[in-house]
């Protein structure tokens, strides 16, 4: 299984398209219009990702295939949480468990 990108990987395409598949012969572009700061807490790192699709998207919440052209590949749970007349809103939400930082005192 490829290693999902990095934050600043995510935060470095801000604005760009993901095709998000939602099934054999629906792909919607989304807009990444939004990456979190990355907080962390003991070994856990947490950011978000926030994407807007076109109005008539289905606002459905599952585990969907994502493409995009600099980062590639990749399998994002995406939730829908909000819609208004410009589109609707998904997010992505990750929580990774990171190596403590090493003490050399």
């Amino acid at each position: 299984m490829q290693e999902l990108p990095t934050r600043d990987q995510f935060a470095e395409q801000m604005g760009s398209t993901f095709a998000v598949r939602f099934g054999p012969e629906s792909v919607v572009d989304m807009k990444l219009v939004e990456v979190t700061e990355s907080k962390r807490k003991g070994r856990l790192e947490s950011f978000s990702l926030l994407y807007t699709a076109p109005p008539d998207t289905p606002a459905w919440q599952n585990l969907f295939p994502v493409e995009h052209p600099v980062l590639g590949s990749m399998e994002l749970f995406l939730v829908p949480v909000g819609r208004d007349a410009q589109g609707v809103e998904f997010e992505a939400l990750f929580n990774l468990v990171v190596e403590p930082k090493k003490d050399y005192s």
